[in-house]
């Protein structure tokens, strides 16, 4: 007897699903893609997984401060949960999975920290499996799962870029036993342009498989972005740039001088789960950068350009060590604050500004990032400090503060 299952269908109309018909070729309608939508699942199940997360408390009792989230393609918005609710709850986080080999899975990256994770597995007919994080895809902002030994009746996906037909964009999640099918035309036509960095993109979206009437697999969107020039091919897993668990975590040297005062383990961790949306394809400035602990896991997140600058030539070497250990490219400078926008031929998404603590160079950064118009429209400029930061800077607004043992994150918006 043929599983019984309960399907939903989303058409999206969006730049990421535009039904982009020819003059003449009709389009398919609701009940057509109802159909496909049916027989998708049929064909493509046996390699889609569910993945979930179990979270813990770190060796100290603390419970993590932080929100785990994903790009829903159904809804068409982030799901999230407050890593501490989910511990209270006794509840797993759950994203959808996709079969590259029959004991490795891609999944969605969530941004939680190894230490928070109290279990990882893949659920798939009923049975769970415990895997382990292996690479990363930062590009993707993806991660390469990979179980003890293969789970049974799995069947890895089987990629052709060149699968003729019209291409559909398809996905599939699961909620409290109930499974959810979206399909709809795939014709990403959406051209974004940031006009602070002239940095152009097609808009798109993420957890879709791309697929023909066949049911046959030409690429996996993990992002919701796409260069404009992207062939089929370069959505396709084999072709995308990988780092490993091992370099992705991997103990970065450090400065030690005394007049140098890293960013926390506590307070990056909490910085880039609150602005994980936003650093993939990001243009980043690391501001009194130090050794660049910031700045290196923008790029480790898959920032497109994170321009490091500090007065200490002595951290800026260690931070150019570091850059080459990771075969990072960026551009680091020794300068005073006040003289970089001279030197600068970008604009940037996400400022991040940590002065030595009362120094009073916060307010003057903040300023001088508002007067050289550094920032892009809806990016985010972020101080850390010592205390509550309570002035006004021109051009600038805040709008929101977090505390983090004695440090402050104030984050400001352009206005």
């Amino acid at each position: 007897m043929k599983k019984s299952r309960n399907v939903f269908l989303a058409i999206l109309l969006s730049g990421a699903f535009a039904a982009a018909a020819a003059e003449t070729e009709k389009a398919p309608d609701a009940a057509e893609l109802r159909e496909l939508s049916v027989k998708l699942l049929d064909k493509l199940s046996a390699s889609l997984v569910d993945v979930e997360y179990f979270f813990r408390p770190d060796e100290n009792g603390k419970r993590p401060e932080f929100t785990v989230q994903y790009y829903c393609p159904g809804c068409r918005s982030m799901h999230s949960g407050s890593a501490d609710s989910l511990i209270e709850d006794q509840r797993p986080f759950k994203v959808p999975g996709y079969a590259v080999a029959p004991d490795e899975f891609i999944s969605s990256d969530i941004g939680a920290l190894p230490e928070w994770i109290e279990s990882l597995d893949l659920v798939f007919g009923g049975k769970r499996y415990p895997a382990k994080v292996v690479a990363y895809y930062p590009a993707q902002k993806s991660v390469l799962l990979k179980t003890a030994s293969p789970v049974p009746g799995v069947v890895p996906l089987a990629f052709n870029p060149k699968a003729e037909g019209k291409r559909f964009g398809f996905s599939r999640s699961e909620e409290s036993g109930v499974e959810h099918a979206f399909t709809a035309p795939w014709a990403p036509a959406t051209v974004v342009r940031n006009l602070g960095n002239g940095e152009t993109y097609v808009k798109t979206a993420a957890n879709v498989l791309v697929v023909n009437e066949k049911g046959e697999v030409a690429a996996l969107s993990m992002n919701d972005r796409l260069d404009v020039g992207t062939a089929p091919a370069e959505a396709v897993p084999s072709a995308w740039k990988q780092v490993s668990a091992a370099e992705h975590g991997r103990k970065l040297a450090e400065f030690k001088g005394r007049e140098i005062r890293p960013t926390s383990d506590r307070v990056r961790e909490a910085l880039f789960n609150i602005l994980a949306p936003e650093i993939s394809g990001a243009n980043v400035l690391d501001l009194f950068c130090g050794s660049g602990g910031v700045g290196l896991e923008a790029l480790s997140r898959g920032a497109d350009l994170v321009v490091f600058n500090d007065v200490s030539a002595d951290s800026l070497a260690v931070l150019r060590k570091n850059l080459a250990l990771l075969h990072a490219d960026a551009q680091v400078h020794n300068l005073d604050f006040r003289l970089l926008p001279a030197r600068l031929h970008v604009t940037f998404d996400v400022v991040y500004i940590d002065p030595p603590y009362k120094s009073g160079f916060g307010r003057e950064a903040l300023a001088l990032v508002a007067a050289h118009g550094l920032l892009n429209a809806g990016g985010v400029a972020v101080l850390e400090s010592d205390a509550p930061f309570t002035e006004k800077v021109e051009g600038l607004v805040k709008y929101d503060e977090r505390k983090y043992g004695i440090a402050y994150l104030t984050f400001f918006e352009l206005g």
